[in-house]
């Protein structure tokens, strides 16, 4: 049940300075981190980021107060995920702290009824590695809406 919560609580956080780092991003909204995206070639930021909340009441004041504040002179625009209508896109992601947790979560929830629809949730893997048998501790939700 924490993962449903969990998923209801993070926000999109883009237009970031290339030069900000994950440390960075988590103290700046100072509850589970954020997490950087960056190329995987270069290790270059790739200028977003997801915030993960333990309450989904702490995030709506968060994306007021933040959206648009500036971090390292640029200023940053948060979003929750939604289709051109405002509506949820109806998936989400997940960080663990390791792949037996992913793989716990996977397996136990994975096919879970919700709604008038099954959960999928899966390993989140990038289309070159998809196919190989790469460790993770990301999970990728879909059908939540």
């Amino acid at each position: 049940m924490l993962v449903w919560h969990h998923l209801s609580s993070s926000f999109y956080v883009g237009d970031l300075d290339f030069r900000v780092t994950d440390s960075q991003l988590y103290r700046v909204f100072n509850e589970m981190g954020g997490v950087v995206y960056r190329d995987m070639s270069t290790g270059r930021s790739l200028g977003y980021g997801y915030v993960n909340y333990n309450n989904i009441t702490d995030t709506r004041p968060v994306i007021d107060t933040m959206n648009l504040t500036t971090l390292n002179g640029n200023p940053i625009r948060i979003t929750v995920a939604t289709d051109l209508s405002g509506q949820s896109k109806g998936y989400d992601y997940v960080l663990f702290d390791n792949e037996e947790a992913a793989t716990s979560a996977i397996d136990k929830l994975n096919g879970t009824p919700l709604k008038d629809k099954q959960a999928y949730v899966g390993p989140y893997l990038r289309k070159h590695r998809r196919d190989s048998s790469s460790r993770f501790n990301n999970v990728y939700v879909k059908n939540l809406s």
